[in-house]
């Protein structure tokens, strides 16, 4: 038998947690309703006060308001400026920075390059020839 069919088992009998757990709920309410109404109006109250300030307390350490204690002295302009002269002068930083720009061409020899001229000149002409049967194919 697990422990929710014993709870059930105990609850039904009057016997277990779960029955406990109603008699105190009864026995709280029953209590709370024979308060006096000004003893109950002051407990309102400090229970009002306590979750006001529970929410206080999440609100001033939420990251928003955090960031609004930090920033909120400097007005938007000096804010912004200071981002854009921080990333400006990362950004010069890292362009200066060794190893930085493009990398050299490779040395070639006359030979290559005159190689790669007529491989540039016979891909334009197989281009050209093409061009021209599908014209004529079209035509």
């Amino acid at each position: 038998m697990s422990d929710t069919d014993k709870d059930k088992d105990d609850s039904a009998s009057g016997t277990g947690a779960g029955a406990l757990e109603a008699r105190l709920a009864e026995s709280l309410k029953t209590e709370r309703d024979n308060l006096a109404p000004d003893v109950r109006e002051r407990l309102g109250a400090m229970r009002r006060e306590a979750v006001k300030l529970a929410e206080e307390a999440a609100e001033a350490n939420a990251p928003a308001s955090i960031l609004r204690r930090w920033f909120g002295a400097l007005p938007l302009a000096a804010t912004a400026t200071a981002g854009l002269t921080a990333a400006l002068a990362l950004g010069v930083w890292l362009a200066s920075a060794p190893g930085a720009g493009p990398a050299p061409l490779p040395a070639i020899s006359e030979a290559e390059a005159a190689v790669m001229q007529d491989l540039e000149l016979l891909e334009e002409l197989e281009f050209l020839a093409w061009l021209e049967e599908e014209s004529a194919g079209a035509g």
